[in-house]
C-alpha cells in the first residue's frame, strides 16, 4: 500500500469517531451518545404524556382519572430522574 493511501484510511477512520457539531468543531461518539440519550428520552417522555392525555380524553376519564393517569406517568419519570441523579453522584 502506498503511504498516501494509508494516510487517507487513517484520516477516515479518525473522522468516523468524530461527529461534527453546528459550530464546526467535533465531538466524540460518547459525547454524542450522551447528548442524544437525554434528548431522545425527553422526547419519549413527552410522547408518553401525549399518549396518556389521548387515552384519558378518549375514555372520558374525567379530572380524577386524568390526574391518576398522569400521576402514574409522573412517578415513572420521577423514578428515572432520581436514578440518573443517584448514578451521577455515586459514579
Amino acid at each position: 500500500m502506498s503511504t498516501h493511501f494509508q494516510q487517507q484510511l487513517a484520516s477516515r477512520a479518525q473522522n468516523a469517531y468524530n461527529v461534527g457539531n453546528v459550530v464546526g468543531g467535533s465531538m466524540d461518539v460518547a459525547e454524542f451518545e450522551a447528548l442524544m440519550m437525554q434528548v431522545l428520552i425527553g422526547g419519549l417522555v413527552v410522547f408518553m404524556a401525549f399518549i396518556v392525555y389521548d387515552l384519558a380524553k378518549k375514555s372520558n376519564a374525567g379530572k380524577w382519572g386524568t390526574f391518576v393517569l398522569f400521576g402514574a406517568l409522573g412517578l415513572g419519570v420521577l423514578g428515572f430522574l432520581i436514578k440518573t441523579f443517584l448514578v451521577e453522584i455515586i459514579l
